[in-house]
């Protein structure tokens, strides 16, 4: 903080005292961690601290090395920050395959003589402290040793404490993630809160497997190559194209409109439950009966078989690359030019509505690191109302979203992730929602999916009887569906959900056949809205682009891509394989279509990849070529 006081100056004093509290999360989880070894045998008997001038000796040495590693990274962190605006992580080892280059660099650039003459005082000053303090601590060793009963009571809550200083947390669903420290508007007060030591082994370390991955999914394709792929597939025009990124175009005209935006994204929103999109079963009739009013498409796909890639797709705009989730990793700490973002420099204020804990798959950091002004969840619901791990069920959140929504400033933006169609499918008992037959083998799942579209209706009806429900475009679409065929390797099931637009002075009703997916969300909003805007993502408006209809999902170690009228399956390893589209169980062998359609498919992604590791995902100057 003082050695940026002048970012520190525009923080309220209370914030960066926040700072500091919520920071002692991070440095306990670092201390937990360099002492947990420690802790394991300090207490032992024979060997423990206590009676071991040897084990004393080797804890001595190891404490004072993972110090003077932890010392190393913090002062090499009051340089980073200052560059890259965010704490030690990754990129600090970007370039480490030119360590020539990198340190000639370093030493023209830095102070590097007094940060290491600096580094060698706070090691020795430590040093000598560990060594005087053991000393004192331990100076009668002549005492009795510990008893049996004191021992099965101290032993165990240690590491218990240092447990749970690791875990940062309390609550079941989520550990420490960096978007704890994500607790106010001020991007400095966030980052204060972190520990350079925490963010470079999470970011820097144990994700480097995932950008391993990533980056060989992309099959050494070239940005360039890759860019003017999506741009083909995309339709993108170079004349709306923005100087010095590879996709960001100005779209639309005219003034917009400022509807209030409610998008609800439904748990396991299966189009195979669903009368309207034509599913195996009927037990949506409040979908149905709001769909009468919108603008229904039947082929829509998510971006992944899991709740963080409908949430990252639908917010950003982009396609959910493999492994780890951006939103958990380091990089998912960037500024995307997502529907928030997007919003806000229209004037609008956004939250996020959510059943359970917030910090789950870090989603309550990533929004709020992305323009989402405010987060409730499982915290802010009556103790009384929660019912299971996922928190409250659905028709409390739309309860408190519209308690919320009725004394917010128009206009506004709410994203609303409901959580009552997933395992182990606790729901209130006593509410109207149409039951299934006890004896069939899914029923529990069945009525979970009932009650939450009764829920859905509920809310929708209450919303149409607000003034400014006239004056806001609901979005109603799934995180993901649910698996039906176990046999097949990537049930499409897992992936077809509804997208369902309702605002009749924006967007006329129907039934639209175009595919897409969760990726063009943000670009189908913004041009019902109206207005100039910049697009940076990798969608399209699907009511009425020219752009290839295509969808493209994520699971674990494949790939589906759709370009009707075929679907392609890729696997990390062995062949890809081709399909009819409307019949996945029809394989063609045609290696020209399967190298075209593995050309966009592979560019979807390491542009997405490329865009995030050269940090082009924000909205750039609006300076057309």
């Amino acid at each position: 903080m003082v050695r940026y006081h002048h970012l520190a100056a525009a923080v309220p004093p209370l914030t960066l005292v926040q700072s500091f509290i919520v920071g002692l999360r991070f440095d306990l989880a670092v201390t937990g961690y360099i002492v947990a070894p420690v802790a394991l045998i300090g207490l032992l008997p024979r060997i423990g601290l206590a009676r071991s001038a040897l084990t004393r000796r080797i804890c001595n040495w190891y404490l004072t090395a993972l110090a003077a590693v932890a010392f190393m990274l913090e002062l090499i962190d009051l340089e980073f920050l200052g560059q890259f605006n965010t704490r030690l992580n990754h990129l600090a080892l970007e370039w480490m395959d030119s360590p020539a280059l990198v340190f000639r660099m370093l030493w023209e650039w830095f102070a590097v003589i007094p940060t290491l003459l600096g580094w060698l005082l706070l090691t020795a000053v430590f040093a000598y402290s560990l060594r005087l303090i053991t000393r004192r601590l331990f100076r009668d060793r002549t005492g009795p040793p510990l008893s049996l009963k004191r021992f099965a009571i101290l032993y165990p809550l240690v590491l218990a404490l240092v447990f749970l200083a690791i875990r940062g947390r309390v609550a079941v669903k989520a550990p420490l993630t960096w978007g704890v420290a994500y607790f106010s508007p001020y991007n400095f007060a966030n980052q204060l809160a972190l520990n350079s030591c925490f963010t470079f082994v999470q970011d820097g370390i144990l994700e480097s497997g995932g950008r391993r991955r990533d980056a060989a999914l992309v099959r050494g394709m070239a940005p360039e190559a890759a860019y003017a792929a999506v741009g083909g597939l995309l339709k993108i025009e170079r004349s709306n194209r923005l100087e010095g990124s590879p996709v960001a175009r100005l779209e639309g005209s005219g003034t917009g409109r400022d509807h209030n935006v409610i998008i609800i994204l439904m748990e396991s929103l299966t189009a195979e439950f669903i009368g309207s999109c034509r599913g195996r079963k009927d037990l949506a009739p409040e979908f149905d009966r709001i769909s009468e009013n919108g603008l229904l498409f039947r082929r829509f796909y998510s971006s992944g078989g899991h709740t963080y890639s409908g949430i990252f797709s639908t917010v950003t705009g982009l396609p959910t690359p493999p492994g780890r989730s951006l939103m958990k990793r380091g990089e998912g700490q960037q500024r995307f030019s997502g529907i928030a973002t997007v919003l806000k420099e229209r004037g609008y204020h956004s939250m996020f509505f959510v059943t359970h804990d917030p910090h789950f798959d870090n989603m309550q950091g990533f929004l709020v690191a992305n323009d989402f002004d405010r987060v409730i969840g499982q915290p802010d619901y009556p103790a009384s109302e929660v019912v299971s791990s996922l928190g409250v069920p659905d028709h409390v959140m739309f309860d408190r979203a519209l308690e919320e929504l009725n004394a917010v400033e128009e206009p506004f933006l709410a994203l609303l992730l409901t959580g009552s169609h997933h395992g182990p499918f606790i729901i209130p008992r006593d509410k109207p929602y149409p039951r299934v037959d006890p004896s069939d083998p899914e029923a529990r799942r069945y009525n979970a999916f009932s009650y939450a579209d009764w829920s859905l209706g509920r809310f929708y009806d209450r919303i149409v009887q607000t003034d400014w429900g006239k004056r806001t475009l609901l979005v109603v679409t799934g995180d993901s569906g649910v698996i039906l065929d176990k046999q097949k390797e990537l049930d499409l099931a897992l992936f077809h959900v509804p997208l369902l637009l309702v605002d009749d002075s924006l967007v006329p009703p129907g039934v639209s056949r175009r595919v897409g997916g969760q990726k063009d969300i943000v670009a189908t909003v913004m041009d019902a809205l109206g207005g100039v805007w910049v697009n940076n993502t990798l969608g399209v408006d699907l009511r009425s682009s020219e752009a290839a209809p295509h969808a493209l999902f994520i699971e674990g170690r494949a790939t589906g891509f759709i370009l009707p009228p075929y679907l392609l399956l890729e696997r990390r390893f062995g062949n890809p394989t081709l399909y009819r589209f409307d019949d996945d169980s029809s394989r063609i062998d045609d290696a020209e279509i399967v190298s075209r359609m593995k050309v966009y498919s592979n560019a979807l992604l390491s542009t997405t990849y490329a865009m995030v590791k050269t940090m082009q995902v924000g909205l750039p100057d609006i300076t057309p070529q």
